[in-house]
């Protein structure tokens, strides 16, 4: 539930919460500090392609805390916040994995600065238990399983249903190693691949497709500021971009008509404003080998049936050879348009989200909505930079189609 009437660009974060806790044998022996006071920085750091969150705390340590706690890591941090238009609070726990080296602090105070690395529990668990069991199943029923074996404070797993009955041995390894090969061969009905990942609401378990068909969580602005009446409108400011940039590897963007095995390629020249239409030049057939792919070799990773110039690559029960081509063309069309943006900071904004990006089109002193990149973005990852009143949030937000139909 948000209520934008409360938000205030002075008033833009309330932490309920900062505290470190040293671990103890005996639950009465705890020592649990209140260090928000403390507190320069806090940053919580999330991706797609990442396993789980991680974060970093930049705090002011006047009275030596590292030294005389002593912090050495496998201390418990927990943030409590939120932006003020939730009503709803944000609660994190993180262990402390590394001590950085002391800084001092760029102002005049020259007050010493200390650095904390920090994973999640779940992290801290799987480094000093690996997993060495049988389990069958769906690979989805798999992950789960996997992931319940996990000894923390138990996270949410929002998961999408995959097909086919598997068997799986863990050979002593790191669970969420265990989980990312499930989901790397896990298949769906709408034959797209499964990711894992961890956001600030949990683990989530999900395909490309499922992701891009839910509605959008937000609307962001890209408005010229200087409009009569933006500073007046609450949701203009709290959902309009502070700055944003095209990622420079980014200024061609391809799109494939039907997917991995298009025989028309469309390029987008964003730079000289231009749409090159190709013509591929392989052929796919399927024989008894397997999926024959000719001159273009998508998954030619020296692990294929080789048969003199040609590549196979061969048919596996779990549907896992067709689930590499879906996974690797989902990620290669991640790339095709990518945005950076610097937005204020909101605490209902997750990795995996779908965003709705307004982005205007001037054409003399008119002020339009851009048809070609406006629309459905999908949210990567996300660097939320958490002050004592200060909230923003780099977002990295990447597109893989349009919302108009492409033509010559």
């Amino acid at each position: 539930m948000s209520n934008l009437a409360n938000y205030d660009k002075s008033n833009q974060i309330e932490i309920a919460q900062l505290t470190i806790e040293k671990p103890a044998l005996k639950s009465d022996n705890k020592q649990v500090l209140d260090i928000t006071s403390l507190m320069d920085q806090f940053i919580i750091y999330e991706d797609l392609m990442q396993n789980s969150i991680s974060a970093r705390l930049i705090f002011r340590d006047q009275v030596n805390l590292v030294g005389t706690l002593p912090i050495v890591g496998g201390e418990t941090i927990t943030i409590k916040y939120r932006t003020p238009i939730y009503d709803e609070f944000i609660t994190q726990k993180f262990i402390v994995g590394q001590v950085g080296e002391r800084v001092i602090s760029n102002d005049s105070s020259n007050i010493q600065m200390n650095q904390l690395m920090l994973c999640t529990p779940e992290v801290w668990w799987a480094v000093n238990n690996d997993m060495n069991s049988a389990y069958q199943g769906t690979y989805t029923e798999i992950i789960t399983k996997l992931f319940n074996e996990i000894k923390t404070d138990k996270k949410i797993l929002d998961s999408e249903d995959s097909l086919g009955i598997n068997a799986y041995v863990a050979p002593s390894i790191s669970v969420f190693k265990c989980i990312k090969f499930c989901a790397g061969r896990a298949n769906t009905k709408s034959s797209s691949a499964l990711f894992f990942w961890e956001s600030i609401k949990g683990f989530h378990i999900k395909s490309l497709k499922a992701i891009y068909d839910t509605e959008s969580a937000k609307t962001i602005y890209i408005e010229d500021r200087a409009i009569s009446g933006i500073n007046n409108d609450a949701e203009k400011v709290f959902n309009s971009v502070y700055s944003y940039e095209y990622l420079s590897s980014n200024n061609r963007v391809r799109q494939f008509e039907q997917a991995a095995f298009s025989d028309i390629n469309i390029m987008v020249d964003l730079t000289n404003a231009r749409i090159i239409k190709v013509n591929n030049t392989y052929e796919n057939t399927i024989d008894k080998l397997g999926i024959k792919l000719g001159k273009f070799k998508l998954n030619d990773d020296g692990k294929s049936i080789r048969d003199k110039d040609d590549v196979y690559m061969p048919f596996r029960k779990d549907l896992s050879h067709l689930t590499q081509f879906t996974r690797d063309s989902n990620i290669e069309l991640m790339d095709n348009l990518a945005l950076l943006i610097n937005i204020p900071g909101d605490s209902g904004l997750k990795v995996g989200d779908i965003v709705y990006m307004d982005i205007p089109s001037r054409e003399g002193t008119e002020i339009t909505t851009e048809k070609f990149s406006s629309g459905k973005w999908l949210v990567r990852s996300i660097k939320s930079l958490i002050g004592k009143t200060s909230y923003s949030q780099v977002c990295e937000i990447v597109k893989d189609s349009f919302e108009i139909e492409v033509r010559e």
